[in-house]
């Protein structure tokens, strides 16, 4: 004989109601903890400037110094910095690629500092900065560091993607045309996008010491 009264019935489904809306809150707030984005804050004491949002790159295809295809990628597994510059710069050219040096140069001394990181200078003089040009000016100023070229759309393409300024001044001077063009190093993370730049002055010690925190800050949002 069942002496369940119907006060007692709706007391047990009352609790059984109560629990379910429990267990269902804790799902939620677990879901939440592992599904949502991580609130990191922003590194607020580097130079660098990051974007809102990393941007992925589109589609193209370069050459690199040694005569081989470099499309976007090559630039995933590791963080990348570039330089558009062009090989008979004068001035601006030759020092960023040096202050470069020297910040993969600290970036492999330092003991604090595991992180795999790429070189890359970018033609914007496509028409004389062949492979074989290239060959013989981006390994002079460190053997690691990898030249890319290839057909004008191909670098207009992408220069306007990433904000890159260029543009051929003093032409019909007789003596060959200098190119403009933006002095900024851009920094594309592990999984191939845009997510950064460094601005002139450039400092190779800024540079490394914004660097970690910038890739611990994404290994922290990941």
């Amino acid at each position: 004989m069942n002496n369940t009264t119907p006060q007692k019935k709706a007391g047990m489904v009352h609790q059984i109601w109560w629990l379910a809306i429990a267990a269902a809150a804790a799902g939620l707030w677990v879901g939440s903890q592992i599904f949502s984005p991580k609130t990191v804050p922003v590194p607020d004491d580097i130079r660098a400037t990051l974007l809102p949002g990393p941007r992925d790159l589109p589609a193209f295809e370069l050459v690199n110094h040694k005569g081989e295809s470099f499309t976007p990628d090559d630039l995933i597994g590791h963080w990348n910095f570039l330089f558009f510059g062009y090989t008979h710069c004068p001035d601006v050219c030759p020092t960023t690629l040096s202050v470069l040096n020297s910040v993969a140069t600290r970036l492999e001394s330092n003991p604090e500092s595991s992180l795999d990181a790429r070189f890359l200078f970018v033609s914007v003089d496509p028409e004389r900065d062949t492979p074989e040009r290239l060959a013989q000016f981006v390994p002079y100023y460190n053997k690691e560091f990898s030249g890319l070229t290839g057909p004008p759309e191909a670098i207009e393409g992408l220069t306007r993607f990433l904000g890159i300024m260029h543009m051929r001044v003093n032409e019909g001077n007789g003596v060959g045309y200098l190119v403009d063009h933006t002095a900024s190093v851009l920094l594309v993370d592990p999984q191939g996008r845009f997510y950064g730049l460094f601005s002139p002055p450039l400092s190779a010690s800024q540079i490394e010491a914004d660097f970690i925190k910038i890739a611990r800050y994404y290994e922290e949002t990941q």
